[in-house]
């Protein structure tokens, strides 16, 4: 079995099904790292990229807050 490029993944399920997690807005991939019940491939993308979907964030919405980012 080949190793799959994190660019590659496929969103697997929600609103965004079918789409490269590559292209899954950074806003909706950081709501998703808050839901306790995400498991596999995308949360594995999410923990890997995590400086980067927070930084694409901040620059999208122009702000940086941590308690946006993180669970309480």
């Amino acid at each position: 079995m080949s190793e799959q490029n994190d660019n590659e993944i496929i969103m697997p399920f929600g609103k965004y099904k079918g789409s490269l997690i590559s292209d899954v807005p950074p806003s909706h991939l950081l709501w998703l790292n808050r839901q306790e019940w995400l498991r596999g491939p995308v949360k594995k993308y999410i923990f890997d990229n995590l400086s980067e979907i927070m930084a694409r964030d901040a620059i999208n919405n122009n702000k940086f807050d941590k308690k946006y980012y993180f669970k309480k």
